[in-house]
């Protein structure tokens, strides 16, 4: 792998952002951006012989990381790697769903004592100077990252954007003298090393842990990078007697820890041509009692594919013995927050037929752009899918006979 192949192939992207001082909202108005990141390996390079940990363009403005390599530093609590997933959310610019399950606050550790202050140290030395001949910048990090460390101790949090922007951007301004700024750096030194004494922070991260996200991570991005063709066909009203005929299997098979099923997606609103793949939302009392019950589903021909990039959810998709996707089973526990987007954009599809038409629409610009690859097509329409979904949600919780008028299968 290669800067420049990632470039051209960003789907191994996990993470794309902004970082540096327009993260840290201390950019001069003339700053450039550097950009950092985590991308994953092809699986055929992973498992080859030559490992690529991170690549760079030639001015090192822009650097990613490899899944493991970033992960190896997260767990030495690297400020670096911390300050990468604590960015503020308009410094974002590709995110994975994936990345929704490395948290930093996981992560923290007394260890961050050490990685902050030293740190810190290293941009003291390079600061070092007398009365007002020294290096602000570097002074300015310096104690933007004691005073990062002092609220990791005290509120477990990695605060990337600084509202001390004010008081730091003094001091690359140069308005302290150096001995004033050792003194205010001893000082903070002190209350750093206090916080960390009464901070209930674990010693050190876990790496069992660690290492099973790593694992899922891959094993995840690795099952999602498995595209189909897509293909649109006019409703065909034979949709939903077949979710019918499934969520009877289902039952049959899962007893009393399914409640309900719902029929979800564009072969559940009559009229609207779709993908021929029926999803469904299967419901159950516990998710845990799910997870000792998948060899059921595995025996009905499903794959078990886990969360699959959502939390709370379990994936199972059926393949026809033509290699066709034909059934997608969303499974979640009662209560979960995604039933309800779910049922909310299919009932206002359902009301709303002239909307229905301009999805139908969307979707076949998508296919025409890309009818070979399922998740770019995906992709293509996640804009309107989600201006509209917002809609649905909105109309849903104000229309209370329609939410209550739910049949489920």
């Amino acid at each position: 792998m290669t800067f420049e192949q990632l470039m051209r192939e960003p789907k191994h992207l996990l993470l794309k952002s902004i970082s540096g001082n327009r993260a840290y909202n201390l950019a001069p108005a003339s700053s450039g951006s550097d950009i950092r990141g985590i991308f994953v390996l092809p699986q055929r390079e992973l498992y080859g012989l030559s490992y690529t940990d991170q690549v760079a363009n030639e001015s090192n403005d822009e650097t990613f990381f490899e899944l493991g390599k970033f992960m190896g530093l997260l767990c030495r609590n690297d400020p670096d790697m911390l300050e990468l997933i604590g960015v503020p959310e308009n410094c974002i610019l590709v995110r994975h769903q994936l990345m929704q399950l490395i948290r930093p606050e996981d992560f923290l550790s007394r260890w961050c004592l050490d990685t902050f202050v030293g740190y810190a140290k290293e941009q003291l030395k390079k600061a070092k100077g007398d009365g007002k001949n020294y290096r602000a910048e570097n002074m300015m990090h310096s104690i933007r990252l004691l005073n990062m460390a002092e609220e990791i101790a005290r509120y477990k949090r990695v605060v990337v954007y600084r509202e001390d922007r004010e008081f730091l951007l003094r001091i690359r301004g140069g308005e302290f003298g150096y001995e004033e700024l050792m003194d205010m750096v001893e000082g903070k030194m002190l209350k750093v090393e206090e916080a960390y004494r009464k901070s209930d922070l674990p010693d050190a991260p876990e790496i069992g842990p660690a290492e099973e996200l790593l694992v899922r991570i891959r094993e995840e991005f690795y099952q999602r990078s498995i595209v189909h063709a897509v293909s649109i066909h006019p409703y065909d009203p034979g949709w939903p007697k077949r979710a019918g005929e499934i969520a009877v299997q289902l039952k049959q098979v899962l007893g009393e820890n399914l409640i309900r099923v719902e029929h979800i997606g564009s072969t559940s609103v009559p009229g609207l041509s779709a993908k021929p793949v029926i999803d469904l939302i299967p419901i159950v009392r516990d998710l845990e009692e799910l997870d000792q019950q998948q060899h059921l589903i595995k025996a009905l021909g499903y794959e078990w594919r886990g969360a699959f990039g959502i939390s709370g959810r379990r994936f199972c998709p059926l393949t026809s013995p033509s290699g066709e996707r034909v059934v997608h089973l969303h499974f979640f526990q009662e209560g979960a927050v995604n039933i309800l987007r779910h049922l909310a954009f299919r009932d206002y599809l359902r009301a709303h037929p002239q909307i229905a038409r301009e999805y139908e629409a969307e979707k076949r610009r998508a296919a025409r752009l890309h009818p070979a690859d399922s998740l770019a097509y995906n992709d293509e329409k996640a804009a309107w899918v989600q201006k509209y979904e917002k809609a649905a949600v909105e109309w849903y919780e104000k229309n209370a006979d329609i939410k209550n008028k739910s049949i489920a299968l």
